[in-house]
């Protein structure tokens, strides 16, 4: 545990206990205490219906699509480096902002954070704004729709002082270049935390008796 938390990523101090991330084992800590992620509690409760390899494949193409929005949303892609397959996701992502307006946030690409009293984590892919001026909470896909994203999304917000001022997004890229947007409404923001709650709840328990 030592070496781990040695060679994690510091991201704030709160007292006496440090808040790391672990970016190969995408885990995190507060001090020496393990916080479940977001998208862990999430993939118990609602698993992937692809197994092995296939699902390895849709994994790292996930996280090769969003180091290169990310990258790309920071002004340091370098785009001659930028492999063939993941240019359609790009691209989409790239018309996503344009026709919606949307601009994150200074410090709202990739946001870490952790709960003080749910004691969960998570990574917010975007905070930004509409044109209207209007705060929203953004995840990135690519591929695939789901009810739980809700979920997900509510969880993250959470992370945030205020939640309720954020509205929440999901957008999905695919492989033709398209997107699409979903939009979850602000007033169903308690329904779906107090499901994502009674997740954590139950991936606590799980965890706690070696059910998992």
């Amino acid at each position: 545990m030592k070496e781990r938390l040695l060679a994690a990523i510091r991201i704030e101090t709160t007292g006496e206990e440090e808040f790391f991330f672990d970016p190969d084992e995408h885990r995190y800590f507060l001090g020496r205490r393990e916080l479940p992620s977001v998208t862990t509690v999430l993939d118990r409760l609602f698993p992937f219906p692809l197994k092995g390899p296939k699902a390895q494949f849709y994994r790292d193409r996930g996280k090769a699509v969003h180091l290169a929005c990310e990258l790309d949303d920071l002004g340091d892609l370098n785009e001659k480096t930028l492999d063939d397959a993941l240019w359609p996701y790009l691209t989409a992502w790239r018309a996503f902002r344009k026709q919606s307006g949307f601009v994150p946030d200074p410090d709202g690409i990739e946001v870490r954070r952790y709960h003080p009293a749910l004691f969960y984590a998570g990574t917010i892919d975007r905070i930004g704004r509409l044109p209207s001026g209007r705060q929203i909470v953004i995840d990135i896909k690519h591929g695939g729709k789901y009810p739980q994203y809700r979920l997900q999304l509510a969880a993250y917000a959470n992370l945030l002082d205020d939640p309720l001022r954020y509205l929440r997004g999901s957008v999905t890229l695919d492989r033709d270049t398209c997107f699409s947007f979903t939009e979850f409404p602000r007033e169903e923001f308690p329904a779906d935390l107090a499901s994502f709650r009674s997740c954590l709840n139950i991936f606590n328990f799980k965890t706690k008796y070696k059910l998992i």
